[in-house]
């Protein structure tokens, strides 16, 4: 009854076998259709904020910034990473796995990489899971704890946000946010 040409309409819905291929053969399209997808819309939004700025005075703000403060930047960058990774380590341990500190500041630079590059910032996390998974023991479990530091992390975020704001001014932060950040930060 159906097209005759995909797997799951040639497949005979009698045999178990064939159903399963048929639904993973559609679970395939539809991951690389998801994909490419993300792949559209991340290349949309580059497009959009490349027309938001201008490039081309780019390398004159960059010099105007100077090498002392880029470079305290990048520094400042590197370190909050890193007691990003530390953090995670601190709650992939607590749900039984040995991560040492090394082997998570590498899974988190990986992260951050396929996060920065990738078509979605799940790319990350997925590999995070990935790697302390298969290294050292489930992936549910590992894929939990890279959940857990999101969340932590979110809510610290939140609660620097409402911190701030309360230090700098009401004014800084517009009312929505500023409401939003409190809810998040006393959860």
């Amino acid at each position: 009854a159906g097209c005759g040409r995909c797997a799951l309409c040639a497949a005979d819905v009698s045999d178990p076998g064939a159903r399963k291929a048929g639904a993973s053969a559609v679970s395939g399209v539809r991951r690389r259709v998801t994909a490419v997808l993300r792949l559209v819309v991340s290349i949309g939004a580059l497009g959009f904020l490349s027309r938001q700025v201008d490039v081309a005075a780019l390398p004159h703000v960059l010099a105007e910034a100077g090498a002392g403060a880029l470079l305290i930047a990048l520094v400042a960058y590197n370190c909050s990473q890193i007691v990003s990774a530390l953090r995670w380590m601190l709650v992939a341990r607590s749900a039984g796995f040995d991560l040492t500190a090394r082997l998570a500041v590498r899974y988190y630079y990986i992260g951050m990489f396929l996060n920065v590059l990738g078509p979605s910032t799940l790319g990350g996390d997925i590999a995070r899971t990935l790697y302390l998974g298969r290294e050292r023991g489930s992936r549910v479990t590992a894929g939990a704890t890279v959940l857990l530091d999101r969340i932590v992390g979110f809510v610290a975020l939140a609660t620097i946000s409402v911190v701030a704001s309360a230090f700098l001014g009401a004014d800084t932060l517009p009312a929505p946010v500023r409401w939003g950040a409190s809810v998040l930060a006393a959860v």
